[in-house]
Order: structure tokens, then C-alpha cells, then sequence
């Protein structure tokens, strides 16, 4: 999984968890802090942050969820695809159109009950549905979920915006509909939160009201529109059920468990945007202040970081030998919250000679690493010594509890020094 920015991936990795941890199975993430589009111009720097991703070829794994619909670069998603063949380990695709084994969650029903609720209960006529991109299979079958329910009660005229899942689009649909462009629809049918957002957002700026004037609903239920004011009347669980049933798929392939069929959880949220939750003036200006509140809250956390991350900068400066390095992060280490282990694994044909910093490996991973440090939240453990990369950490060799390891790269631009497992 490629950067892990969105609540959405955080959902999708905890249900892979609980079905793997249930099967006595580790789930290891091998992720970066990137996640360049197509049309960004090469960069050293995202290089060496998906040089990670090559470590599947090292790593012995049992199994492979590829969540490759969140990677956006198609050269990257093709790269990985080859690793996983040539490392011929099962694998399942949480994407469309993979030469891997796949899984689906249906949407057409979801959509098809969003769109029922707001003809039946809240009387909307005249619909317009914001998809996405024409070409997407998830664009397409939300779409005709929104179809299906409108032909079914006798609406048989519904206009189509194609957008992208994003802002853009949402925006430039909210200004033709202030501008009367295009004709007021009773409601937005949007294929997404992030475009149920932006089109409520910019309706409301422009003086409109939601839901009085005009009903939006989104899907997904992310954060953005549950939290946001209006509430965004929304689907859930998609993260959820694809990471269900993508381990359960894989677990089966590799004959760790074997699962009967579960009905999808897919449910419709309602919130404010539909008018199925009152809008009181008090609960206006209570959700207002929290907003205001949090907002605050959050630029003074940004802040912290910063004066941490520089802290600790400053330290790890100071170092002049790969052991006060390794020294310092152990004092430091305490600033990741919530950690259980962490382990710095170094390459070990990268000799940590400082006097000659020309001397580097930029792709890919040895067979052996060098564990620089190994330390748990109550100790520090044994370390300074080389072991199989196929083992990823030697900890995982010893006997423990299901757990969850985040596995990013330790680089510098182009210049592979090895990876951090926490």
C-alpha cells in the first residue's frame, strides 16, 4: 500500500487484520510516505521511498494482499505486479482488472438504496448523479445503482456528470448549478464524499442551502463527511468489506482458513445533507465552535511536530559514527506514539562507512541485512549482527501473538540504506 493518508486505508487494514490475526497469521505493510500521480516529473526522492516495495522479492511472505487501486503511478503498479510474479507468491488484488486473483464489493445495491431513500421520503424528482471517471468499473456500477432506482419509481430523466472522485469536478457542477447553467436538480447523487464535500461546500458559498434548496448524498463515509456541516448522508463500509474479503480469499488460497459466504455490510449513514437530522441554530453554533476547535487543535499539533521532528534532526546531526546514530535514535524513539517494537535493518553490503558516503546501493534490497537496532517499548534487545532478509526482522521468528509491522524504507534520495519495522 502506497502512503497511508487516508482514514479509509487505516479501515481497510484493520479488517485485514482481524481475519489474519484470527487465522494465528502476522500482517506485515510495507508502505512509504509517496504516492506519485502519472503526470509528476521524476523524482529522486519518490525513487527511493518505492525502492521498499522491491523487498517483496527478499521477504519470505506467505501470501499478498496488493491494494494497487491506491497506487496512482501506473509504472510503479506495473513494477510491483512483476515482483509478485517473479517471486511467485499468492497473491490477491483489491484493484480492477488484475492478472492476480481479485475481489469486488457490489455497490450497485448501495447506490441503488441512497437514491430510493431520496425519491420515497424526502420526494426529489428531478436527480443528477456525480460519477466518476467513465472508464472506472467502480463509476460505472454506482451509476447504474442510481439509474436502477430511478427508473424503478418512473424517473426516467437523469443527468450524468462524469467527474473524477475528487474536487474539481464537484466544484465546477456546484458553479453551473448557481449560475442556472444547469438546471437545479432535488438532489446529487455523488459517487464519492470527497465530491459530496467540495459540491456542498461550494452551494452553500454561493448561497444556496442544503438539504432546504437541494439534497447531496456521497459514499464511502469518510471522516470529511461525517464530520462535516451539513453531516453528508453517505454509504459504509467499502474499506471494510474489500479488506474482508480480500483476506479471507487470500487465507483461503494459501489454506490457512476457509470462510462460508457473508452477506456485504454495506449501509446507508444518514446525516443532515438529506434532511433526515435536524439543523437546530444551537446545534449549528455547537458544531461550529467544535470545528473551530479542532481546527485550532490541529495547527497547534502540526506545530509540535515540527519542533520535534527538528529536535530530533538536530540529534541524529550531531551523530559521527553509525553507533551514535543508532544510539541516538534508540534515546528518541519514544516520539512514535503507540509503538510496540522497532527495528532498524541496514543493508549489509552498504558497509556504513561515513568517510566514503559515494559508496551506496539505490535499488532493490541484499539477501542479508545488518540489524542495527532492535528494541521493544520495555527494552532494548540483541542487535549488531546480519540475518536473512527473507526472515524481514529476525523477531518475527520467535514465538508471539498476531501482530501488525509497518515496514518503511530508511534512504536517503536515491541512496538505499535499508528499512525501519515497527
Amino acid at each position: 500500500m502506497p502512503a497511508i493518508t487516508d482514514i479509509l486505508q487505516g479501515e481497510m487494514i484493520s479488517s485485514i487484520c482481524r481475519g489474519a490475526f484470527a487465522a494465528g497469521c502476522d500482517v506485515a505493510v510495507l508502505t512509504n510516505t509517496t504516492n506519485a500521480h502519472d503526470e509528476f516529473v521524476y523524482n529522486e526522492y519518490t525513487v527511493g521511498e518505492e525502492n521498499i516495495f522491491t523487498l517483496i522479492g527478499n521477504a519470505r511472505l506467505d501470501g499478498i494482499i496488493y491494494a494497487s487501486h491506491y497506487f496512482r503511478k501506473t509504472a510503479v503498479r506495473n513494477k510491483i505486479s512483476d515482483i509478485i510474479k517473479s517471486a511467485g507468491i499468492p497473491c490477491v488484488d483489491t484493484g480492477f482488472g488484475s492478472e492476480f486473483e481479485t475481489v469486488h464489493v457490489p455497490q450497485k445495491q448501495a447506490m441503488y438504496d441512497i437514491t430510493e431513500h431520496v425519491i420515497t421520503v424526502h420526494g426529489c424528482k428531478r436527480l443528477c448523479c456525480l460519477t466518476g471517471q467513465k472508464d472506472i468499473p467502480e463509476s460505472v456500477e454506482r451509476l447504474e445503482g442510481v439509474l436502477d432506482a430511478a427508473h424503478r419509481h418512473g424517473i426516467n430523466d437523469v443527468d450524468i456528470v462524469y467527474g473524477d472522485f475528487w474536487k474539481s469536478k464537484a466544484e465546477s457542477l456546484g458553479m453551473a448549478i448557481l449560475s442556472g447553467e444547469m438546471p437545479k436538480p432535488d438532489a446529487v447523487i455523488c459517487a464519492s464524499d470527497v465530491m459530496a464535500v467540495s459540491l456542498c461546500d461550494t452551494l452553500i458559498e454561493g448561497g444556496m442551502s442544503v438539504p432546504e434548496d437541494i439534497i447531496i448524498t456521497g459514499y464511502d463515509a469518510h471522516i470529511v463527511a461525517l464530520s462535516h456541516f451539513p453531516s453528508i448522508t453517505t454509504v459504509s463500509g467499502q474499506s471494510r468489506e474489500t479488506g474482508r474479503l480480500a483476506t479471507e480469499k487470500l487465507l483461503a488460497m494459501i489454506g490457512a482458513a476457509e470462510f462460508g459466504d457473508k452477506k456485504i455490510q454495506l449501509k446507508t449513514e444518514f446525516g443532515a445533507s438529506c434532511g433526515c437530522r435536524s439543523l437546530h441554530d444551537d446545534y449549528k453554533q455547537a458544531a461550529l465552535q467544535i470545528q473551530t476547535y479542532i481546527s485550532n487543535e490541529y495547527r497547534k499539533t502540526e506545530m509540535l511536530e515540527m519542533q520535534t521532528n527538528t529536535s530530533y534532526i538536530a540529534e541524529m546531526a550531531e551523530a559521527q559514527s553509525l553507533d551514535e546514530l543508532v544510539s541516538a535514535i534508540d534515546r528518541t524513539a519514544h516520539i512514535i506514539t503507540d509503538f510496540r517494537s522497532i527495528d532498524i535493518c541496514l543493508c549489509s553490503d552498504w558497509a556504513g562507512n561515513l568517510k566514503k558516503p559515494d559508496i551506496y546501493r539505490n535499488e532493490g534490497y541484499p539477501d542479508t541485512m545488518y540489524l542495527a537496532l532492535s528494541k521493544r517499548i520495555d527494552r532494548r534487545c540483541g542487535s549488531g549482527y546480519e540475518f536473512p532478509t527473507e526472515e524481514l526482522i529476525p523477531a518475527m521468528n520467535e514465538p508471539h501473538e498476531p501482530q501488525l509491522f509497518m515496514v518503511t524504507p530508511i534512504h536517503h534520495i536515491l541512496r538505499a540504506y535499508g528499512y525501519c519495522v515497527i
